[in-house]
């Protein structure tokens, strides 16, 4: 069937209409960026905006860097990320009086609180209404019913382990990697409880600080080479999805 004149001189000026609209828009948020307009787009131009009037809220205060995008604030976070801490040069943005940020990433929002509430919210007492969270909850919480909660002893094995590990090291005069010891406690304990098999991440032992003058040889059997494995790739992969914060 063939398109009509008049049918595609339609679909043409609008997409004319609209390609410069769009790149109107990004002109517009650009100079505002780079200081050389004092106003941005009106909000009733955003749909967030008509979402956040119908719902009697505001919109978060948007984070102005100095480049479009914000790309030198995406550098500074990839550069906090590999040398410092999480939220390291976040903290400043939402240490005044609105504790809420959007910092628009490559045109992308971005928000992030640091509101009590606004975590009490998405955690208990409003969490159905974030898809994410509510789908993670139901997966979860057949494992948390009450029977289960009240299985302490396989809690208590593992904490024993990891007093006899600390006390061990501490006679030895040498330091902890705490970091490391509560991960492989945490993944022994979760992977028992939630699927009754433990990974055995710490009878496979802690490692020592770099710049200790001996270290113990432990034989490896093919069960701690396996649980060192698991522990390293599961780390690995922590890494991978936190870092998507910040590399997208």
């Amino acid at each position: 069937m063939a398109i009509t004149p008049g049918v595609a001189f339609i679909v043409q000026q609008v997409f004319k209409v609209g390609l410069l609209s769009v790149l109107l828009g990004i002109t517009l948020q650009a100079l505002s960026n780079r200081g050389v307009l004092k106003s941005t787009l009106p909000t009733w131009l955003v749909v967030s905006g008509c979402q956040a009037v119908k719902l009697g809220a505001r919109l978060a205060h948007i984070v102005r860097g100095k480049a479009i995008g914000n790309v030198d604030i995406l550098s500074i976070m990839q550069r906090f990320w590999e040398t410092g801490y999480i939220a390291d040069g976040l903290v400043d943005y939402v240490a005044g009086s609105d504790p809420v940020a959007n910092v628009r990433i490559l045109l992308s929002d971005m928000i992030f609180t640091a509101w009590p509430e606004h975590v009490k919210l998405i955690l208990a007492t409003d969490f159905f209404s974030w898809d994410m969270w509510k789908f993670h909850r139901s997966m979860t919480r057949p494992f948390f019913t009450r029977d289960r909660i009240s299985d302490f002893h396989l809690f208590d094995c593992h904490v024993s382990t990891v007093f006899t590990l600390i006390k061990e090291r501490m006679r030895n005069g040498h330091a902890i990697d705490f970091q490391d010891l509560m991960s492989r406690f945490t993944l022994d304990s979760t992977s028992e409880f939630l699927f009754s098999h433990c990974v055995h991440s710490l009878t496979t032992g802690i490692p020592y600080p770099h710049n200790a003058s001996y270290v113990p040889s432990k034989a490896a059997t093919p069960q701690s080479n396996c649980a060192n494995k698991f522990a390293a790739t599961f780390l690995e992969t922590q890494e991978i999805i936190s870092s998507h914060e910040c590399y997208g």
